[in-house]
């Protein structure tokens, strides 16, 4: 059974090293220019400013996704609460189990909660999250380009 709960970061930090690796090997597009080392002073920092959504996904084996989010006034559109997507991964073999749509889910259900208009969700290309997202309602808001210098 998948549940999916709140967290911070710090709190599981041990137990998530795993699903990062995971998570970069499988996705990252640079792996030269982009080592594993999150700044976990600065998430310590906007967790302690309520600035940041972290949700777990847990099985009976322990944790096998994670959702973090950071939560913050739009900077162009002042009045628009919203919550952006840091990292979003769900270890394959939980995939087809609905652990993905969970952690959505649960992402939407906590932003609503903390004042959020508007959750941004970014995936890479031709991924299943690009390919699930419209499915769960999304729509494209921007397109990210990116050019090593």
């Amino acid at each position: 059974m998948l549940r999916t709960r709140v967290c911070t970061i710090t709190e599981h930090l041990d137990a998530l090293w795993p699903l990062l690796r995971a998570h970069r090997l499988e996705l990252a597009t640079h792996l030269d220019l982009m080592p594993l080392e999150p700044q976990i002073d600065t998430y310590k920092a906007l967790e302690k400013a309520g600035k940041v959504l972290s949700i777990v996904l847990e099985s009976d084996e322990g944790i096998v996704g994670y959702s973090i989010n950071i939560v913050s006034q739009n900077l162009h559109y002042s009045p628009l609460r919203i919550c952006q997507n840091d990292v979003i991964y769900v270890s394959p073999s939980y995939r087809q189990e609905g652990g993905g749509r969970a952690l959505i889910r649960a992402t939407e259900i906590y932003a609503k909660e903390l004042g959020c208009a508007m959750v941004l969700m970014h995936a890479k290309p031709e991924t299943r999250l690009d390919k699930v997202l419209p499915s769960y309602g999304y729509g494209v808001q921007d397109v990210i380009w990116s050019r090593v210098l």
